[in-house]
């Protein structure tokens, strides 16, 4: 078709101004920080090296084994437990109710070949150790010998399983002879005084009921602990926010918008201490994450991220097993050690780097040319996940022009959102044909002059189309010239493409 007869147009539309809701941004890492490999500070990774500490405590206990988790499923450790048996250790495990694995919420992890894994583990240990459980479990720890001489410790954010130990983000701490001391008696007494249920034989769980002799511990000055005795975790996780000066670093996997430790935070952050929060991407923690956000804490984000910890600058750390939750702070069985030495300074290290890694951060009221590339957005409570450019293109196809004298005419242009082509500058195309002759128009003549009856074609033709409409039919450029005279002469009749 002749260039004349159709006509390309393009507008660009900047949408960088639009709003969107609260979004996960991605960001590039800032580097890789370099790290000294720690001695008594150990995270998570293919290296395995949480389970190496674990599996380095079983090996070589004599007596007696007592480990805390809330699901087990990691054959190594596994082995490691059956082997200590074997050689005559007496050991202790204190896990959740069976009944409450699959109702972790929003956890993930804990996938089905996971919990069948769990599963056969109970009848592979069962009638070689002691089992105890209970829905409240969620303390993580490993002590060996902890009434010898040489007691050993290892207090984690992880549950002991191959996903949490491998691929989450965790914290391991090595626990000195003193907070040996004092986490032991807070678990005899959860063992003994706070179970509700117990394995013997290895096929089923019985009711049990509290022995009522154990006295709850005085608390001391490492250790804290969430029981149906004592908040003094919560407590002391507020006291550590309320003393910080100039730098806070906290990371947990769960988050309640309404826990006090939510609202200290955001206290300080408003007061102007610098807040970072590392909270792993979950709907469920949004509330509480944006709450953060508005008070000016800076909020990175992960996709495995499942330590509970807290630095502030006053060098103090605490690594604990509670979520910022109700569940966790108020509720529960939990552990949590304080750290005033190089531990606290390793810990400061590795919040760092993974805050130095995160590949998102929540930002609250992003314009669209803030953001490039993968994004989240938070949009009726629920993720949606786009991609923004820098400019995208959107066709909006062909429509027919009025005249082949005006082939400017504009479509409807949709409504510019974030959803619909998310780009700083939103470029349409569209194509105007012109007008073409319409089928079954009657030619109109010329009117005769004098006698003569012959019927004369106007130069170019004219027509009435079915519609009424008369209009000049062109097939050529030169023609056009002549036929806008023409048009003139005729009142106005319309050029068409024939």
């Amino acid at each position: 078709m002749n260039n004349l007869f159709r006509k390309q147009h393009t507008k660009i539309v900047d949408q960088s101004d639009i709003l969107l809701p609260p979004t996960w941004r991605s960001r590039k890492a800032d580097g890789q920080n370099i790290i000294v490999k720690p001695s008594d500070v150990f995270i998570s990774g293919r290296e395995r090296d949480l389970s190496e500490q674990c599996i380095k405590l079983l090996n070589k206990a004599n007596k007696m084994v007592v480990i805390c988790s809330f699901l087990l499923a990691d054959a190594e450790i596994e082995d490691a437990i059956f082997n200590a048996a074997k050689r005559g250790v007496r050991v202790y495990l204190m896990l959740a109710c069976e009944t409450r694995l699959d109702k972790e919420p929003g956890d993930d992890e804990f996938s089905n070949m996971c919990l069948e894994q769990h599963v056969n583990m109970l009848k592979r240990l069962g009638g070689r150790v002691l089992i105890r459980s209970a829905p409240h479990y969620h303390a993580k720890l490993v002590l060996a010998d902890p009434c010898g001489d040489n007691p050993k410790g290892f207090m984690l954010t992880a549950n002991l399983t191959k996903e949490a130990i491998e691929r989450n983000e965790e914290f391991g701490v090595v626990l000195y002879k003193s907070e040996i001391q004092e986490v032991f008696e807070i678990i005899r007494w959860g063992i003994w005084e706070s179970a509700e249920h117990e394995m013997l034989d290895g096929k089923k769980f019985q009711s049990v009921k509290p022995l009522s002799q154990i006295e709850y511990p005085d608390s001391g000055p490492r250790i804290f602990a969430t029981t149906s005795i004592t908040t003094s975790l919560r407590a002391k996780v507020i006291n550590l926010i309320e003393s910080a000066q100039k730098q806070i670093l906290i990371s947990s996997f769960g988050w309640d918008a309404d826990h006090p430790v939510v609202k200290a935070l955001c206290d300080r952050a408003s007061s102007g201490v610098e807040v970072t929060v590392l909270a792993r991407i979950r709907p469920v923690a949004m509330p509480a994450l944006i709450k953060l956000a508005k008070s000016g804490v800076r909020v990175v984000g992960f996709k495995w991220l499942h330590a509970k910890a807290i630095w502030t600058d006053q060098d103090e750390a605490l690594v604990m097993s509670a979520n910022i939750q109700k569940d966790g702070l108020d509720l529960g069985f939990e552990l949590g050690v304080r750290m005033t030495d190089i531990r606290a300074k390793e810990i400061q290290s590795y919040l760092t780097h993974w805050v130095n890694q995160s590949k998102w951060e929540l930002i609250l009221e992003p314009r669209l040319g803030d953001i490039s590339g993968a994004a989240k957005v938070w949009n009726q409570n629920k993720f949606e996940d786009i991609t923004i450019q820098a400019e995208t293109e959107k066709d909006l196809g062909t429509i027919v022009g009025e005249c082949i004298q005006n082939l400017d005419k504009t479509p409807e242009f949709p409504e510019s959102s974030w959803r619909n082509n998310p780009g700083h500058k939103l470029s349409y195309h569209w194509c105007v044909n012109a007008p073409v002759l319409e089928r079954n128009s009657k030619e109109q003549y010329l009117k005769a002059e004098g006698k003569d009856k012959a019927k004369n074609s106007y130069d170019p033709p004219v027509y009435k189309e079915p519609n009424g409409r008369r209009v000049i039919a062109v097939n050529s450029a030169d023609q056009i010239p002549v036929a806008a005279e023409l048009s003139k002469s005729l009142g106005g009749a319309v050029l068409v493409q024939r």
